[in-house]
């Protein structure tokens, strides 16, 4: 009774799992309809079936068998385990399927406006497509196919030749693909050929003259042919880049007054109109006279034009020996111009033209020559040499600098200069025809006046003198010295002083004729020297620079400036002092007490290492 009551037990729990759901109830009616065999029958165990659908948990412990209820609560849920997989693989499968299905995913358009008879494409997407597959396009001219190759397909079509301008709808379907596709292409009326403009150059002119029509097209093709007629016989131009001109000529027995051109271009349906006026023809002389009548390759000449006419608005003027052409207003027929010649014109006669221009109209011409001659050759300066002592008197066992300057001398060539004890010394000029050598008087030499002697090659020779004096030169000692001493306007020149009893470092003043003043210093070997550039506006004459030291007495030199033969461009704007006619820039070469100039090239001068010449000038030969 014990063992069935328990059963009874177990199956009203049985029955209560079946009735609280039917999710539930099939994996238990599977695993416990053989246990229940004898239980069955019984009818409590129906009647008792409500008492644990109240309370289902406490009624469990009563039944006192846990165990023997454990096992077919593992045996029903494994099975309801694999019964609820199975339709949740079927549902992946399902949306697998569903994605897979071929489709198109993109439309796209070679061009979204076309114009009758234009050709364009239509490229296809797709997905899940095999290649090979059709491609259908249809909506706008003949309906097109292509197939399909690693999902794309590209249908080429033409819009009809007489395709009507809007939107049109193309249909898109893809073979194997239930849904169809469309896009949108529109027609748009294609670009027509016009004629822009037509210019008419000159507007007047008289029987015979000649004249032009200048005719610009829009989308015409080149070579497309354009025609002109009324006035003078029909001529014909062809287009090229949009533009063709043509040239036409007044009938010589054409009447006065405004005639109509009709211009028309191949390929165009409209024409253009414009007019021109014949006037009659004005009797008129002119002459040009040109002055100088004869100049240099690069000069300048002025063109005086007179016209019968003084009613004429303009003159033009053109020559082969002018930089193009050259044309201004008239006063009552009369006018006037500076022309410049070409820099490279050979030596001839060249014409010069001048029209005379009333209105749109050249109503008279003349002509004159233009004489161009060889520019002359400036002769080779003869060769010179200029000799300087500095100082120029100096103690027994003292020293000097003896300098040389030469003019038209080839760089390197040797100079021997010749002292009063008889000894000889060669030095070599520069690149700017200059030398410079440091000399010593002997200790035995007696005091005196003495000459020494500088000597090139060819014979040339300078002499300079020096004095010899038994005792030091009382005071401070200072020498000014300007080389050159003549200069062309536009050039340069070195200033050099020179002192034998100056302190290394001690200041000195030079200034030019217009009071600016440059301040410098006396380097170890007793010089210093400044740079001056003289404007190319400076007034040819003599021109007085002074220097000045503390406890010496102050020293002046003398600048000759001359005027260059040739005209000559100079980029420098006149400056300075009235004295000058336009400034000095001065530049200083030299200074300090660390060694003089040493060898080192500074602003055009270069003075030997342990010889500074304070007479020493530096400079190009052709500034001379």
């Amino acid at each position: 009774m014990r063992f069935n009551t328990s059963l009874a037990v177990a199956g009203a729990l049985s029955l209560a799992v079946l009735t609280a759901g039917p999710v539930l109830a099939e994996p238990v009616a599977e695993s416990g309809a053989a246990p229940t065999a004898e239980a069955t029958t019984p009818a409590p165990a129906a009647t008792k079936a409500p008492e644990p659908t109240k309370a289902p948990e406490a009624k469990a412990p009563e039944t006192k068998a846990p165990e023997t209820k454990a096992p077919e609560a593992k045996q029903t849920q494994a099975p309801a385990a694999k019964k609820s997989a199975k339709p949740v693989k079927k549902v992946t499968k399902a949306a697998k399927e569903q994605a897979a299905e071929p489709a198109i995913t993109g439309v796209a358009l070679s061009s979204a406006t076309v114009t009758a008879g234009q050709a364009y494409e239509v490229t296809v997407t797709t997905s899940a497509v095999a290649d090979g597959k059709r491609v259908h396009v249809q909506g706008l001219g003949d309906p097109k196919v292509a197939l399909t190759k690693d999902g794309k397909a590209v249908v080429p079509l033409v819009a009809p030749s007489d395709a009507t301008p809007g939107a049109k709808t193309l249909k898109i379907s893809v073979e194997g693909v239930a849904t169809h596709s469309s896009a949108t292409v529109t027609v748009v009326e294609a670009a027509k050929p016009a004629i822009v403009d037509a210019v008419v150059s000159p507007g007047l002119v008289t029987p015979g003259e000649n004249y032009t029509v200048a005719v610009s097209t829009k989308d015409v093709v080149d070579g497309r042919r354009v025609h002109v007629q009324g006035l003078g016989d029909p001529k014909v131009s062809y287009v090229k880049d949009g533009k063709a001109t043509v040239a036409l000529t007044a009938p010589a027995d054409a009447a006065p007054g405004v005639s109509t051109l009709t211009i028309s271009v191949e390929g165009v349906e409209t024409q253009l109109k414009r007019t021109i006026e014949v006037g009659q023809a004005i009797p008129s002389s002119a002459s040009v006279t040109v002055t100088p009548g004869t100049v240099h390759a690069g000069d300048k000449v002025g063109v005086q034009v007179r016209s019968s006419e003084p009613r004429a608005t303009d003159a033009r003027v053109t020559s082969p020996a002018f930089s193009g052409k050259h044309t201004f207003a008239l006063a009552k027929g009369q006018g006037e111009i500076t022309a410049a010649t070409w820099n490279d014109l050979k030596p001839g006669q060249y014409p010069v033209t001048v029209e005379i221009i009333l209105g749109e109209r050249v109503i008279a011409t003349a002509q004159t020559t233009l004489t161009v001659a060889a520019k002359p050759v400036t002769p080779t300066p003869i060769v010179s040499m200029d000799l300087q002592l500095t100082p120029g008197k100096v103690r027994v066992g003292g020293s000097y600098l003896a300098g040389v300057h030469t003019d038209n001398v080839k760089p390197g060539t040797e100079v021997v200069i010749t002292t009063p004890d008889g000894k000889k010394h060669t030095v070599k000029v520069d690149d700017f025809g200059d030398a410079v050598t440091r000399l010593h008087v002997p200790k035995d030499a007696k005091p005196g006046a003495y000459k020494v002697v500088a000597t090139l090659p060819g014979g040339q020779s300078s002499t300079a003198s020096l004095t010899v004096t038994q005792d030091v030169v009382p005071g401070a000692d200072l020498y000014l010295k300007l080389s050159p001493g003549t200069v062309y306007a536009g050039g340069d020149f070195t200033a050099f002083v020179a002192s034998d009893s100056a302190k290394p470092g001690t200041e000195v003043v030079i200034a030019d004729p217009g009071g600016k003043a440059v301040t410098t210093k006396i380097n170890a070997h007793g010089v210093a020297a400044v740079r001056f550039h003289v404007s190319s506006g400076t007034k040819a004459g003599a021109y007085v620079f002074s220097a000045d030291m503390e406890r010496a007495k102050k020293v002046y030199a003398t600048l000759t400036v001359k005027k260059r033969v040739v005209a000559q461009t100079d980029g420098l704007t006149p400056r300075g002092g009235a004295e000058t006619g336009g400034g000095l820039v001065a530049a200083q070469v030299g200074a300090g007490t660390g060694g003089g100039f040493g060898g080192v090239a500074l602003g055009g001068l270069l003075m030997a290492a342990g010889a500074g010449a304070a007479f020493l000038g530096r400079r190009r030969r052709d500034q001379v």
